[in-house]
């Protein structure tokens, strides 16, 4: 199933006035003066780091964010200039000025990937959407990279109900698939954080347990960035996940098996729309 990239759509109505770079947008490595290019067109791990090409493949089956991509060669040149980048800045937030809150992220090549996914070793954040937080925000992940080779990733946010990841194991234990998820972003589920649902499910697709957490706090893009805010009482114990959700996750991991493998690793997010957005996936090493 081939899909029009990202940045040439709005099916989900998740933003307003999304771009179209059709003209401008080459699988290539952008031009020196603008050294981007969307997303959806990255096809190289040595121009763009291996999230980057990763979420290119995603783009084409399910919905992910749009966004740009700093390839390599720019991110190295940087490293030893570190000049003034406020025409990349001032382009990149005019391009995705449709989104609130942006998440600059890395990309490295050695990011993702089967010999392990690298997770939390390199710099990555959600900022409101402005000139001088994103100049800062590019400027860390580059620093994170300083000691190996890939690109940066700019990408708007959508507004989040529910985010988690889902996982369908190697040594099918605890179940040979767990989707966890909590309201909000989902990195107060990647970063572990108590009180999130548990959902075990088997070979089949069915679910075999659900596990019902306390969930009193969430992340949310609130303010400058990301804030910890409070559960609405009326929402800390019921399930985060309705049935019909469940299913469409189960159909993404179906979905991106030919790319990935049996075995995965998804972060995911529902909109406030309830668009399924897949923010990342990678072969599970459990």
């Amino acid at each position: 199933m081939v899909r029009v990239p990202s940045h040439e759509r709005d099916e989900s109505g998740d933003f307003a006035c999304v771009p179209n770079d059709q003209g401008v947008a080459q699988a290539s490595c952008g031009s020196t003066e603008f050294p981007f290019v969307p997303l959806s067109l990255c096809n190289d791990d040595g121009a763009f780091g291996s999230k980057a090409v990763a979420l290119a493949q995603i783009s084409r089956i399910a919905e992910v964010p749009p966004g740009y991509v700093l390839n390599s060669s720019w991110v190295e040149a940087f490293t030893k200039s570190e000049g003034d980048i406020s025409h990349i800045v001032q382009s990149l937030s005019s391009k995705l000025r449709f989104a609130d809150f942006l998440a600059v992220r890395s990309s490295a090549i050695d990011e993702d990937l089967a010999s392990g996914s690298k997770a939390g070793k390199y710099e990555s954040n959600i900022i409101l959407n402005k000139d001088l937080k994103l100049d800062r925000s590019i400027r860390h992940v580059v620093e994170s990279l300083s000691v190996t080779h890939g690109g940066v990733i700019v990408q708007a946010v959508p507004m989040p109900t529910v985010s988690g990841v889902l996982v369908s194991f190697r040594n099918s234990t605890p179940a040979p698939i767990v989707i966890e998820a909590n309201w909000g972003l989902c990195s107060y589920v990647t970063e572990g954080l108590a009180g999130v649902d548990r959902f075990m499910i088997d070979d089949e697709d069915r679910i075999t347990t659900r596990i019902m957490g306390y969930k009193r706090h969430q992340y949310l893009p609130l303010g400058p960035g990301v804030m910890l805010a409070s559960v609405e009482r009326s929402c800390t114990g019921i399930s985060s996940l309705t049935s019909g959700q469940i299913w469409k996750l189960l159909a993404l991991r179906r979905n991106l098996t030919p790319i990935f493998g049996a075995h995965i690793d998804i972060e995911w997010t529902f909109s406030k729309k309830n668009v399924l957005y897949a923010l990342q996936a990678r072969l599970a090493t459990t």
